[in-house]
């Protein structure tokens, strides 16, 4: 008998035109900003400059499904190679003898000694038991570990990538963690003989789109490299924490500081191009600790691999290391107050620092606030170490009533943040309904405030159009409270008028027997995913809090207890975790719950 042959068959989706949306939004957003109502009814000069914000602003951020990058790649590695060679004179200025007595240094030289002298007291003493018990791994792609699957499990699959330095650090950390040893292992029992370590000799070049014609370069780092690196980012984060720098606040303060700025004149906002890319090695020599640079050397890539090619770096690091963000902030936070102290002090000649000083600058990565009349003295410090100013978006002169810093655009004290449109997720129908979540969530914020709050859900032509897709697709929208994300649903008080004018369907909202509200949502979630190594994730919690492993755990039994010898240790019951796969998931109608949300 013949066996018939059976073809798999390949699910259809439906899918969307995303740009042709894109581009309709654009159109129909400018309508309603530049109607003769508008134009001549009343508008300010607020009104004027958002209009022309927008229109330069609404499609900057969207990468077209259809975008031709081809030749933007090879020029985005020139203008980094360009930027590694202008630092590597950098280094060389900072390798010639700098000991004047202070009455002989130049104003900026003065500053550097301060900033120098900030530093140290900043950081104060390096901790490796410290180190080790905030080293672990991040969820982001390294060498060896594609982007469907960066579990802890598969970051520890043999051979394990790493640089010569980090791997020195790795055996040291070893010996504190010895049951991380045994689950490593464990994990590869079943592998064939082969080398434990795949030692390279530094990160690799990779690019992401930023825009239509601009694309971001990023590094992809060894394994046992980002370990360390996200410690040592954890170490630095908890010591900015204490002068002031809560990297969990700055993005909202900035944005309070950039709209008093824009009223007063006072504070300067300033920003850098490839400011990531323009740390200079020696330049961190010479500001830091000695056993913190030489820990950060250790675990920092020496050359970076584009196309066939190595290239060695000037640079401390790039884009994918965890260590970038909180060393270029210290970097730039150290050179404003040293910038302060230089006009503020009555001894020129002191290094030491005053709180008050310390409150006048704040920093957040290469966005930069501090007083006006102390800019062009910072500026210039910077631009002296390598650092290049970005004037669009740098504003420094007292009279211009325009200021800009974490997302936040003020004019005069009005909000004047464009609304960017991005590309989507995907092009699958699923993904169209949170995407106009997005888009619709942003552009009720900015039309109540441009258009009034009585008057902004009236005979808008977007809205027409946005919540006309919704009809013709079959969608209810979903309402859910002001604190879920932007792609959850419709986050608005006004949905009654909203309903009424633009007759679109929501989901029902329900009471459940405890009194909460229950609705539904959407939530992107991977659909295919894979039991964690509890051995593993118990190794790398103990080192992360830090515990002492004083003996090695054999076994963890079904009823979570660990046997040492003849002692029994009891741990609750804990369910294992599972970790996605990425290349499988999207988004789904989940259910919610709400105590606190009034309708």
């Amino acid at each position: 008998m013949s066996k018939k042959k059976t073809a798999k068959s390949k699910k259809k989706y439906r899918s969307f035109n995303p740009d042709e949306i894109s581009t309709e939004t654009s159109q129909t957003l400018m309508r309603d900003l530049s109607s003769i109502k508008q134009m001549y009814g009343g508008g300010n000069a607020y009104h004027a400059y958002y209009r022309k914000a927008q229109s330069e602003a609404v499609l900057k951020k969207y990468v077209s499904t259809t975008a031709d990058m081809s030749g933007i790649e090879e020029e985005t590695y020139q203008s980094f190679l360009s930027t590694n060679e202008r630092i590597g004179r950098v280094n060389r200025f900072f390798k010639t003898p700098r000991d004047l007595p202070a009455h002989l240094l130049s104003p900026h030289e003065l500053i550097l000694k301060r900033a120098k002298c900030l530093m140290h007291w900043t950081l104060g003493a390096f901790s490796f038991e410290e180190l080790c018990s905030t080293a672990q791994n991040s969820g982001g792609v390294s060498q060896g570990v594609s982007f469907a699957d960066t579990s802890q499990e598969a970051k520890f699959k043999m051979p394990i990538s790493t640089t010569a330095g980090a791997h020195r650090i790795w055996s040291q950390y070893l010996t504190c963690n010895e049951l991380l040893q045994e689950a490593i292992l464990k994990e590869n029992a079943n592998r064939q003989e082969g080398e434990e370590y795949d030692f390279v000799e530094g990160s690799r070049a990779t690019t992401v789109p930023k825009t239509n014609s601009k694309l971001r370069m990023i590094a992809i780092e060894p394994t046992l490299n980002m370990f360390f690196q996200q410690g040592l980012m954890i170490m630095m984060y908890r010591r900015m924490e204490k002068v002031g720098l809560d990297v969990t606040r700055l993005p909202e303060q900035h944005k309070e500081l950039a709209w008093r700025g824009s009223i007063t004149g006072q504070l300067a906002t300033i920003d850098f191009s490839s400011a990531s890319d323009c740390v200079a090695l020696e330049l961190l020599r010479w500001l830091l600790p000695e056993q913190w640079f030489e820990y950060i050397d250790l675990v920092r890539c020496k050359s970076m691999k584009i196309g066939e090619a190595d290239h060695e770096l000037n640079m401390v690091s790039t884009m994918g290391n965890a260590g970038t963000f909180p060393l270029e902030t210290l970097v730039f936070w150290t050179l404003g107050v040293a910038t302060v102290m230089s006009r503020t002090r009555s001894n020129p000649y002191s290094l030491l620092s005053l709180p008050a000083e310390r409150r006048q600058v704040s920093v957040f990565g290469d966005d930069c606030i501090l007083p006006s009349v102390d800019a062009r003295a910072f500026i210039g410090t910077c631009e002296s170490v390598g650092f290049k100013i970005n004037k669009e978006k740098s504003f420094i002169d007292p009279k211009l009533g325009f200021r800009e810093s974490c997302g936040g655009d003020y004019l005069h004290g009005s909000d004047v943040r464009p609304v960017y449109i991005q590309a989507p997720t995907s092009t699958r129908m699923s993904a169209l309904e949170p995407w106009l979540y997005i888009i619709l969530n942003n552009v009720l914020k900015k039309y109540m405030s441009y258009f009034g709050t009585l008057t902004y859900v009236y005979d808008k032509a977007l809205l027409e159009y946005l919540f006309g897709l919704f009809r013709e697709n079959g969608l209810l929208v979903k309402l859910v409270p002001p604190y879920f994300p932007d792609d959850a649903g419709l986050k608005t008080s006004d949905w009654r008028r909203l309903r009424n004018i633009y007759r679109f369907k929501i989901s029902t909202i329900g009471t459940n027997s405890f009194g909460l509200l229950s609705f539904q949502y959407c939530r992107f979630q991977y659909s295919d995913k894979k039991k964690r190594s509890e051995l593993l994730q118990y190794a790398l919690w103990l080192g992360r809090n830090a515990t002492p492993l004083l003996a090695r755990f054999e076994e963890i039994s079904r009823t979570d207890t660990i046997r040492d010898g003849a002692e029994r240790v009891f741990f609750p019951r804990r369910p294992l975790l599972q970790f996605p796969r990425k290349e499988k998931g999207g988004y789904i109608v989940a259910k919610g719950l709400s105590s606190c949300w009034s309708l």
